[in-house]
């Protein structure tokens, strides 16, 4: 998406409970970002609704070079959001550093998918990710 674009779609809304929806996971282990999304499967001609769920970043100016992501939290974060909103699909998690969590959410039940965003062939095409983000931010533009 374009530098703004996130601003410019972002609203307020209150998540349904009876939604259906794929929870995104994408860990780090100490110097980059982890971050939990939840998205709607969109029904008919609805637009997807994304939330961010809760993210994990080291503070450069306070964490020393020990800092890590605390995982525990994060699992913790995990099954406490699909305790409160079950209808999830799926949860695709990147496995690098992260397959003991991957393991123990499946042992808990819920749908993980494993999405290796180490491979290049799984990501998004740079032509069809400005295609789909050009359409995104027309459609969304429209219904203002």
């Amino acid at each position: 998406m374009p530098q703004g674009a996130w601003d410019l779609l972002s609203a307020e809304f209150d998540w349904p409970d009876d939604q259906d929806y794929v929870l995104g996971f994408d860990g780090s282990y100490s110097g980059d970002s982890t971050a939990i999304v939840a998205v709607t499967v969109p029904k008919d001609d609805e637009l997807p609704m994304v939330k961010l769920v809760a993210t994990w970043e080291k503070n450069f100016d306070r964490d020393g070079d020990d800092w890590r992501v605390p995982i525990a939290e994060v699992e913790a974060t995990i099954l406490d959001w699909c305790r409160q909103y079950p209808q999830v699909r799926e949860i695709a998690c990147d496995p690098f550093r992260w397959a003991r969590t991957m393991e123990s959410l499946m042992e808990h039940g819920l749908p993980i998918v494993e999405y290796n965003t180490g491979y290049l062939k799984l990501m998004i095409p740079h032509q069809l990710h400005v295609r789909s983000s050009t359409s995104i931010l027309n459609r969304r533009k429209k219904k203002l």
